[in-house]
C-alpha cells in the first residue's frame, strides 16, 4: 500500500465567535465556565500531483476530502471539527487552501489541530503529518448592566 505523505505549510488560525447560535459542529470540550465560541482558519498547501483531487471522472486512488480534527488528548483520541472539499480535478500544487469552521464549543488552553487528506475508499494519510497547537483564550467575562 503507498503511503500518502501530506505537505506541509500549515497554518490555523484561531478567532473568537462574535455571537450566534451554535451549529452541528461537534465539541471537544465539554460544556463548562472556561469554554467558549470559536471559528477555526485553516490554511495548508497541497500536491495533487502526488494524488489528484476526485472529480466526476477520478474515482480511484484520488482525495476526496481533508478532515480536521483537535487531537489534544493524543493521536488515538480524535475528535472530528470539520471536513473540507477538494477542489475538483485538481492534479497540481495547490497554495492557499483556506477554510473558516463554523462556531465550535472549545475549552479554554492549548489544543492541538490536525488535518488528513481522506481518499476515496475511505483511508487518510499520516495525521502526524500535519498538526499545530493553538492556545484557546478564556472567555471574557462580560457583566451585564441591568436597566434602569
Amino acid at each position: 500500500m503507498r503511503r500518502m505523505k501530506f505537505m506541509a505549510l500549515f497554518a490555523i488560525g484561531l478567532a473568537g465567535a462574535l455571537s450566534g447560535a451554535a451549529q452541528n459542529g461537534s465539541s471537544p470540550a465539554a460544556q463548562s465556565p472556561l469554554s467558549s465560541k470559536h471559528t477555526i482558519t485553516v490554511n495548508f498547501d497541497y500536491d495533487f500531483s502526488k494524488t489528484p483531487a476526485c472529480s466526476k471522472t477520478v474515482t480511484k486512488a484520488c482525495v476526496q476530502q481533508f478532515i480536521v480534527y483537535d487531537i489534544s488528548l493524543g493521536l488515538a483520541v480524535r475528535t472530528k471539527l470539520f471536513s473540507i472539499p477538494v477542489p475538483p480535478g485538481e492534479t497540481k500544487l495547490v497554495k492557499g487552501i483556506t477554510t473558516k469552521s463554523p462556531l465550535l464549543l472549545f475549552e479554554s488552553g492549548k489544543h492541538r489541530i490536525a488535518v488528513t487528506a481522506q481518499m476515496a475508499d475511505g483511508k487518510e494519510s499520516d495525521i502526524q503529518a500535519s498538526m499545530i497547537w493553538v492556545e484557546v483564550p478564556a472567555p471574557e467575562n462580560k457583566l451585564v448592566t441591568p436597566p434602569k
